[in-house]
């Protein structure tokens, strides 16, 4: 913002009325430390999603997670910096989704589930679009089966559009995963009590990190400070 202000000659709070003025722009924000995305990436009850959506190939400027969030992890997180094994990646983004959001004919390779299907040579497996140009598929993708369809064949696209809306079932009811709560627990465990807002921060116990409780004082800090803000105003 600063540099951008420095080049029209304005500082950063006119910069941004200006761009408001002008019908507004969107901004990249890198808030999140790798350090941080390590540790929650290894957490058992950790499932690969996106909110991105589905664009028309070169309209707009979307976020590069809309064409690369799964093949940016299996390449970065496990070819790159071995921060999971393969197998855990997969894990992440089909069985447990699918067991999570209680789709017991999805997630798995097994008689009797629906095929879908995804091969990929690991190898030449990376995302290519960036935040400047993101209007760009992934490499390494040279079979998708779609409902038991071939939706890509050879690493090239099929006619076949064999896709289909699912509804949500059951948590729990899917194909052998279990629903994160209680059977894979999130690692921060609070103390039951009437009123969560005055149990005392030593108790709040962080099971993954000995951390006594930090992450959590700062993210009840943070909340705070927000909801205090909000009144305010």
């Amino acid at each position: 913002m600063q540099a951008v202000a420095d080049e029209r000659g304005l500082v950063p709070v006119d910069l941004v009325v200006e761009l408001l003025r002008a019908g507004g722009a969107s901004l990249v924000s890198f808030n999140m430390l790798e350090d941080d995305i390590a540790v929650l990436m290894r957490q058992p009850w950790t499932m690969t999603s996106s909110d991105g959506s589905i664009t028309q190939l070169g309209r707009g400027v979307p976020h590069p997670r809309w064409y690369g969030t799964f093949p940016r992890k299996i390449r970065k997180y496990v070819v790159e910096d071995g921060v999971i094994d393969l197998e855990t990646a997969i894990r992440s983004m089909t069985s447990l989704s699918a067991g999570v959001m209680g789709l017991p004919d999805r997630g798995v390779i097994r008689t009797g589930t629906v095929a879908d299907i995804v091969v990929f040579d690991l190898e030449r497996l990376r995302d290519l679009a960036t935040f400047q140009d993101p209007h760009h598929y992934c490499e390494g993708m040279e079979y998708v089966v779609v409902n038991g369809a071939l939706a890509m064949d050879g690493g090239e696209f099929t006619d076949v559009m064999s896709g289909e809306v699912l509804v949500k079932g059951e948590q729990g009811t899917g194909n052998g995963e279990l629903n994160p709560s209680p059977s894979i627990r999130s690692p921060f465990t609070l103390p039951r009590s009437p009123s969560r807002r005055d149990i005392p921060d030593q108790q709040v116990a962080c099971r993954y990190h000995k951390c006594h409780g930090e992450c959590i004082r700062k993210l009840r800090s943070c909340v705070v400070d927000v909801i205090a803000g909000a009144a305010q105003r």
